[in-house]
């Protein structure tokens, strides 16, 4: 998917700082359209079932003060063996750029078969925007139904200068939970694991966990889990890390990360 950045310049002020795009179920908010630092948050739910499409409901990308810190590493190469077997066991869910674990999302339960549904559709079931706040909320269950009862994720631009992302989980049976933000950034876990600085060039934000109190951050590879498939020939998704809270035992769980400057 391709996300207009913060920094794209206008002086039309007529344009809406914040939107939701039905027809795919998209929702971007930005604290300025003018001002090359402003804060942007791009957030998607839509259908796994449509052309070209990776297990990504739920995914995000965030920009600021210039730089995006949370990206998506977009398609794996098409000469993949059979990238566009497509079925609901597809060879296609195999490869890590397709798979939820390869985007800023969640995954429930890892393992060796496709990471969301990839029949699920997913809604934006509210939104809201004034001046430089803005917030939607969409619904994920589908793309989980088979390990939650309930999964939703709200993301919030708050006075134009932090991002907040609130998952609500409940699984059927208890389960491991993963959360995922991949970023071109370094990452320094602060001493309570709790917070962390990232840092592109001169530019730094911090990211903090805000709930549960039993969440760390960790850094890991932008590659497969080791319970997840492990096919030949992806990329290899160099200069890329992958900020993660990890989660077991989890039967109803919220977990709220915040952005916002250092």
């Amino acid at each position: 998917m391709l996300w207009l950045p913060a920094n794209k310049l206008t002086d039309n002020k007529e344009l809406p700082l914040s939107a939701y795009f039905r027809s795919t179920e998209v929702v971007t908010m930005r604290s300025a359209w003018n001002n090359k630092n402003a804060w942007f948050v791009g957030f998607k739910a839509g259908d796994n079932k449509a052309g070209h499409s990776h297990l990504d409901l739920g995914s995000f990308v965030l920009d600021a003060l210039g730089k995006r810190w949370a990206v998506d590493l977009g398609k794996e190469s098409y000469s993949l063996p059979n990238y566009f077997d497509d079925g609901i066991n597809g060879v296609r869910w195999t490869y890590y750029r397709i798979r939820a674990e390869g985007h800023n999302t969640l995954v429930i339960n890892p393992g060796n078969k496709p990471d969301q549904n990839p029949l699920a559709e997913s809604k934006i079931v509210k939104f809201e925007a004034s001046d430089n706040n803005a917030f939607a909320i969409a619904d994920l269950t589908p793309a989980y139904a088979e390990n939650a009862f309930s999964v939703y994720r709200g993301i919030a631009l708050v006075k134009g200068q932090s991002v907040i992302i609130q998952d609500e989980i409940k699984t059927i049976t208890p389960s491991d939970l993963y959360w995922f933000m991949h970023t071109p950034a370094q990452i320094s876990i602060q001493p309570n694991s709790r917070s962390a600085i990232l840092t592109i060039g001169k530019e730094q934000i911090e990211a903090d966990i805000v709930y549960p109190a039993k969440a760390f951050f960790s850094v890991l590879p932008a590659a497969p889990l080791a319970s997840s498939p492990q096919p030949n020939g992806i990329n290899k998704n160099v200069d890329i890390l992958k900020l993660s809270i990890y989660l077991n035992n989890v039967k109803e769980e919220r977990i709220v990360v915040e952005f916002h400057p250092n």
